[in-house]
């Protein structure tokens, strides 16, 4: 019994010979597919040893699509982790069983936490300035708390992210899920883009399958607006959404592989490399980036969460201002006949003065602002556009180099147009245990190694550690967070927030 118990305490297991498991980093629940965790790498570092983060991915072949997605995931983490501002794939393990497995693990770069978390710290670094001024205790409150958010750091995580997100579109890929949560920050607060399961290659150039591209992507706060237009606004259309998982407010779609009807494209339409059948093209991530860029500068969600789609729409137009182009209601044809007559029915909406909404901002913040959260695609700027922006002149010389796009090769995903036969689930296991393999060999990491069953992850309490105490992940971050008045609701007001220094902040000496 006693060694039974030895054997299944977390710290006591090995991956590959190599990693030692520390503990969860995700929030377990018993629907849990893809937990992350903190594990110990005793080679890494030229043998020196460094924390890393394992995703273990479960019961990989429960359905078609699933699998489908992991191998899609696969493929993206392998071919484009080179880049500095996507998520660095370390290491992939061979399964235990190259026949019968039913999971795989990822192993990544450890990062401190997600943007959702660090912008929760910031928010609390700038109460407790506030609560110490109008206490008369003086400045310097917030910096016990955590560490703040200026406008200069704000301005380099969307640089970041805005890199990022030209790299993944000039190669053919559309991320799909671009939230603070999905964005992670490192201890020296460099922002990496991650999770790509919701991804998509550009590989279609004839019949598209509406499965595949969903308006059913990205939790609602983030959600451009074309990928509202398809949806039929009878009475009786239903409007669901799933309580927030998330560190702070963020509200998804029940099913996030729901699928809605398309509609024909218009007559005499311009041929797009994309879904022909869909709203999709890279504007829908750059929607997402400049929702998040609202919320770095305040803290707080633009689009408030679980709205109804005529609210949230009502909502985005409030902000950004009624399009001037006259056929902005057909949303590129693609607007179902009830959306169309509810978007002719809404007033014209001049959009909030952004100077006001967030003071202390630049003008040149502001209206990149307004290019990145325009309301028609067409008037949406390109992420390679964004980045020569004037508001970046004075952090871009931080990221010269940076990897050009790459080209994918279309046959690497093949697997997404076949027409799936009784020994799909087989296929598409070799397709997985040959990228991993394929991986290793390219990263001399040798042919295999010693895995062990994704399935005990469910029934293992991971827990503890004997590895040297350090600060790891998130845990400082979300002390912050837990220890003040930000998720209790009991917040100060935007303009009273004094360490969120919304204009630039002096560079740091040389």
């Amino acid at each position: 019994m006693a060694a039974t118990e030895a054997r299944d305490r977390p710290y006591a297991r090995m991956l590959d010979g190599r990693y030692q498991l520390i503990r969860s980093l995700s929030q377990m629940h018993e629907n849990m597919q893809a937990p992350v965790l903190l594990a110990y790498d005793h080679l890494g570092k030229d043998g020196t040893g460094m924390y890393v983060a394992i995703k273990g991915i479960v019961d990989l072949f429960a359905s078609l699509a699933k699998a489908k997605r992991i191998l899609r995931e696969l493929k993206f983490s392998v071919r484009l982790s080179g880049h500095p501002d996507l998520m660095y794939l370390e290491n992939l393990l061979v399964p235990w069983d190259e026949s019968t497995f039913t999971g795989i693990f990822m192993v990544f770069k450890l990062m401190r936490c997600d943007l959702s978390t660090r912008l929760a710290e910031g928010v609390a670094v700038a109460q407790a300035e506030a609560y110490g001024i109008a206490q008369q205790k003086g400045k310097g409150c917030g910096q016990k708390v955590g560490k703040p958010i200026t406008g200069r750091l704000v301005k380099r995580w969307m640089f970041e992210l805005l890199t990022g997100l030209a790299f993944m579109h000039g190669s053919g890929v559309l991320h799909r899920d671009i939230k603070p949560a999905n964005l992670l920050v490192d201890e020296e607060d460099r922002l990496r883009i991650s999770d790509m399961g919701l991804a998509r290659a550009d590989i279609r150039r004839e019949e598209d399958f509406a499965y595949m591209w969903t308006s059913h992507v990205v939790s609602r706060s983030y959600r451009a607006p074309e990928l509202f237009l398809r949806r039929d606004l009878a009475p009786e259309a239903s409007d669901h959404v799933s309580p927030p998982s998330s560190p702070r407010p963020a509200v998804s779609d029940a099913s996030p592989s729901s699928v809605v009807p398309d509609v024909p494209p218009r007559p005499g339409a311009a041929p797009s490399a994309y879904p022909p059948f869909s709203s999709y093209s890279p504007a829908i991530d750059v929607w997402s980036a400049g929702a998040v860029f609202a919320e770095t500068l305040t803290g707080r969600v633009l689009i408030p969460a679980g709205l109804p789609v005529k609210e949230q729409l009502r909502a985005v137009l409030s902000f950004s201002g009624t399009p001037k182009r006259p056929d902005w209601c057909e949303g590129g044809g693609l607007s179902s006949p009830t959306m169309k007559r509810y978007l002719e029915s809404l007033p014209y909406y001049h959009g909030m003065d952004k100077q006001g909404c967030f003071p202390g901002v630049s003008v040149e913040g502001t209206d990149l602002l307004d290019q990145l959260l325009a309301f028609d695609p067409r008037d949406r700027v390109s992420a390679a556009d964004a980045l020569r922006h004037p508001y970046f002149n004075s952090v871009r010389n931080e990221y010269l180099g940076r990897p050009r796009p790459m080209a994918l090769n279309p046959k690497d995903f093949e697997f997404e147009l076949r027409e799936p036969s009784a020994d799909e689930l087989t296929k598409l296991r070799q397709e997985i245990l040959q990228e991993i393999k394929a991986f290793r060999k390219r990263n001399g990491k040798g042919p295999g190694g010693v895995g062990a069953s994704p399935q005990a992850l469910s029934r293992v309490s991971l827990a503890g550690t004997t590895l040297p105490p350090r600060p790891t992940h998130d845990e400082s971050a979300a002390k912050a967070v837990e220890s003040h008045q930000f998720l209790r609701g009991d917040s100060v007001p935007v303009e009273k927030m004094g360490s969120m220094q919304l204009g630039d902040d002096p560079p740091s000496p040389q």
